[in-house]
Parts: C-alpha cells; structure tokens; sequence
C-alpha cells in the first residue's frame, strides 16, 4: 500500500484526533493510494519514524471520543520519554482550541445583538408606518 503524508486535517468541520503510536510518540495521519474498492483515500495513523507496527484507520466520526480518551491514557499512564512535552502539547492544542470557541463565541453574540437590534428598528419601523396611515386615513 503506497501513501502520502498529511499533516493533521480538518476538512468541511470534520476533526481528526491526535494519536499516539506504540513509541509513545505522535503518529503520523497518511492517505492511501490503494487499488482496492473501500479504502482509496482512506486517512490512517501510523509510525512517524516506522520504530513499531502502529496502524489505525482515522474515522472523523469518532475522532473526538478517541482523543479525548487518548489523552486520558496518556495522562494517567503516560509514555516514559515523552510524557512532559506531549502534556505541554496537549494543553497548548486545549488553549488554542479554547481560543477559538471564545472568539467564535464572541461573533455568535455579537450577531444575536446585531439581530436584537434589527427586530426593534423594524417594530419601530412598522410602528411609524402604521401612524402615519391612521393620520392619513383620519385626515380625508
């Protein structure tokens, strides 16, 4: 099975979680090149260095629950060489998504005032409109 190297995706809203391989450390996410039917462009996970065996097929689907179970282990576990820096990893990569829902959290209420406002301008609006048809109407 011949592949190409991606960085970690995130396509059309999908998430792909970390992974680590059997060395403690990342695994690689691959596409394949195969032939066969089902698996054509298929993501995986898998040694970055080719030091053990891991292979896992990265489902989107399930990304979230895996990753938050991957870092569970490896904070309650660990990996003997690495566990510092892949907690200081873990926690930066939660701050720097914890950025984005805030910023993203910011636009959405920023957007429902902006709506708040736009209600009031239109009731005030028809309001008016209204007024000035009865004085229309009352004025014949």
């Amino acid at each position: 099975m011949s592949s190409s190297s991606t960085d970690q995706s995130s396509s059309k809203g999908l998430r792909y979680a970390n992974k680590s391989c059997n060395c403690g450390r990342k695994a690689g996410v691959k596409i394949t090149q195969s032939d066969g039917k089902n698996n054509k462009g298929r993501l995986y996970y898998t040694c970055e260095t080719k030091s053990c065996s891991f292979f896992e097929w990265c489902d989107p689907s399930t990304a979230a629950v895996e990753h938050s179970s991957s870092m569970t282990h490896r904070l309650t576990f660990g990996h003997n060489e690495n566990r510092g820096s892949e907690v200081a990893g873990d926690i930066s990569e939660i701050k720097s998504e914890l950025r984005g829902i805030y910023s993203r959290l910011q636009m959405l209420e920023l957007g429902h005032g902006m709506l708040k406002v736009l209600v009031i301008a239109s009731l005030v609006m028809a309001t008016f409109a209204l007024l000035v048809g009865l004085v229309a109407v009352l004025l014949k």
